[in-house]
């Protein structure tokens, strides 16, 4: 994924905008570029393909997870676990009035 960010211009710029934190990641690091960077790391080892894969499904899977994490709880919330009655956020008892 760097050598594509590093052959164009306009993507080594936004690449130090990134790390200024004036842009999101994901502005940069977006999906066109992960699939061109996994097919040329497939092309390039094809004895490597089943581990590639399996990094591949395992960070597409947790990066699934961390979408429904951020659409289900919006910023500054905690969950709640009714069962034990305690906050996620801080491990102690909720107390009701």
């Amino acid at each position: 994924m760097m050598h594509d960010i590093a052959r164009h211009p306009d993507a080594t710029q936004m690449l130090i905008r990134v790390l200024n934190h004036e842009v999101r990641p994901s502005q940069l690091f977006t999906t066109p570029r992960a699939i061109r960077a996994a097919a040329r790391a497939l092309h390039a080892e094809p004895r490597r393909i089943v581990a590639t894969v399996k990094e591949i499904v395992t960070a597409a899977s947790q990066e699934v997870k961390h979408a429904r994490q951020r659409r289900l709880m919006p910023p500054g919330m905690t969950t709640f676990d009714p069962e034990n009655r305690t906050s996620e956020r801080n491990q102690r008892p909720v107390h009701r009035r």
